[in-house]
């Protein structure tokens, strides 16, 4: 399945904090083709994790049309949207957001069984990914039992349970050290020549920016530079 193509225009974004209106994306525009890498760059409160939720459809828009391959989501209701998250949309965050009480193999499995992927299908489908990130061997591990950097590659293993169309990651190396980086990163490239995904990576890092983004674009104040 091709990455998906995705068009954004006039998006906004405005928070009620108690009675005071709080903006924080001013009329976005925004153009990603189908399997394009695009790095967001921007300081803490520029707007760019608001955008990148709004991009992953965890989020709504204040205003604007945001078109994801011929779809308007502004008009999905909520069960639409999570149809769409589930079936086309992969998360990939700094903290991992590994289930603790759940083996590797589980965890990369979990958005399958949402999906009612059979336990035997599932089962299959999250060693193979597991061995793509090099982890087959820790499959019946728990996620404490695991380095910062083997528990991204498992959160990887599991944004792409569900062969998403778009994958997000926000600031998915914030956490670890230059080596582990150093593996993320190929491994996201990896995936990318594999399966041809479109990615939208946020972080503050320029190294990775550049790295994992065909187009490095910077947001300041709610808006790109």
């Amino acid at each position: 399945m091709p990455g998906a193509r995705l068009a954004l225009s006039g998006i906004t974004r405005t928070y009620q904090r108690g009675d005071v209106p709080v903006p924080v994306l001013h009329g976005v525009d925004l153009e990603i083709g189908e399997g394009e890498r695009v790095s967001i760059m921007g300081r803490s409160g520029s707007g760019k994790s608001t955008l990148l939720n709004i991009i992953g459809c965890l989020d709504a828009p204040t205003s604007g049309r945001y078109l994801f391959g011929d779809e308007d989501v502004a008009g999905f209701d909520d069960d639409r949207l999570s149809m769409l998250r589930r079936t086309s949309i992969g998360f990939v965050f700094q903290s991992f957001h590994l289930l603790s009480g759940l083996t590797v193999v589980e965890n990369v499995g979990l958005p399958m069984e949402y999906a009612h992927v059979s336990p035997r299908a599932r089962h299959a489908r999250a060693v193979e990914l597991l061995e793509l990130v090099g982890l087959a061997h820790r499959h019946d591990h728990r996620p404490n039992e695991l380095s910062g950097g083997e528990r991204q590659r498992v959160a990887i293993a599991r944004s792409l349970a569900n062969e998403p169309r778009l994958l997000l990651a926000d600031e998915p190396t914030g956490a670890l050290d230059s080596r582990a980086q150093d593996v993320i990163l190929s491994l996201f490239e990896t995936v990318h020549t594999r399966f041809g995904t479109t990615m939208v990576v946020v972080t503050h890092d320029e190294r990775v920016a550049h790295a994992l983004g065909d187009r490095v674009l910077h947001m300041s104040d709610g808006r790109f530079a």
